[in-house]
């Protein structure tokens, strides 16, 4: 999207302007309960805190677009699933969806889910008290979706992230599924 000369000339811009300049975070969390169909398309950033979808859950605030006045950098996309989730449910994920990162209508970024890690590929360990725990991802930020040339996320953008695939049902006997995906970068808003 930029050019890294570009890049520094989008950052210098607001280094004097009333404009604050901070790494950030954007973040949207899905929940499909066990023996639930996940279904073929799950849109993340669409829906912004209420009731029903906490400051855990999202941290949107407006449905589909960032905040009046800010802009975001995105330089990383990570996917995280919950610690408990059914190996086979993390399976079905892995093995049958794709995602697509979406700015405006345009696709800047596309690859099957197993792409888009919370830090590495699949962890797995047993605990002393012989349960097991799943993750995307050994937190490891170098293995993360990294853009060398950030994505420019300008107020008032619509964005997305979508992942399709093939529909399953949950396990009954498992936890179901919370999937929450990060967009990290740096974060130009109006100094309030």
């Amino acid at each position: 999207m930029f050019t890294p000369d570009q890049f520094e000339s989008y950052k210098n811009t607001f280094v004097n302007d009333s404009r604050r300049v901070r790494e950030a975070v954007k973040y949207d969390r899905i929940d499909v309960a066990a023996n639930v169909a996940f279904g073929t398309d799950k849109t993340f950033f669409i829906s912004p805190q209420s009731d029903s979808k906490t400051e855990l859950m999202t941290n949107m605030e407006d449905a589909g677009k960032l905040q009046p006045g800010f802009d975001l950098l995105v330089k990383k996309l990570c996917v995280h699933f919950n610690e408990d989730i059914a190996l086979a449910d993390l399976m079905n994920l892995r093995q049958n969806y794709y995602a697509r990162l979406y700015i405006t209508n345009t696709v800047w970024f596309q690859a099957p889910l197993w792409k888009f890690t919370a830090g590495g590929g699949v962890y797995g360990a047993t605990t002393k008290s012989d349960q097991e725990v799943w993750n995307t991802g050994v937190p490891d930020v170098d293995n993360a979706v990294r853009f060398d040339t950030p994505l420019l996320i300008a107020s008032g953008q619509a964005f997305k992230f979508q992942v399709t695939g093939t529909s399953f049902t949950t396990l009954s006997t498992g936890n179901g599924v919370q999937m929450t995906v990060t967009l990290d970068g740096v974060e130009y808003g109006l100094i309030s």
